[in-house]
């Protein structure tokens, strides 16, 4: 499960909510519309767990990014499992 994000739109920090249902590599990272990673929030192998993540508008160097429409992309890979997901993130500054 990946849930909306929230709040969206957003003039401050997003979050993203998720469940891992079983041990596996997960990576959640930010993209802009163009299809460039702006953000990598998350790069870690977990066991089975819910996850609830900030995202503060800012990229890997900690710069503000624009307003606008990012996508939020969820990759949990493990034993049996091979999922992405994505959602749309709208920034307001």
């Amino acid at each position: 499960r990946f849930a909306v994000p929230s709040p969206n739109p957003s003039s401050g920090e997003t979050r993203f909510a998720f469940v891992v249902p079983s041990y596996a590599a997960v990576d959640l990272s930010v993209y802009d519309v163009r299809g460039r990673r702006v953000r990598r929030v998350l790069k870690e192998e977990s066991e089975a767990r819910e996850f609830v993540l900030g995202w503060d508008g800012r990229d890997d160097r900690g710069r503000t990014l624009a307003s606008g429409t990012y996508y939020a992309r969820l990759r949990v890979r493990g034993p049996g499992m091979d999922e992405t997901l994505v959602r749309k993130v709208v920034s307001v500054r």
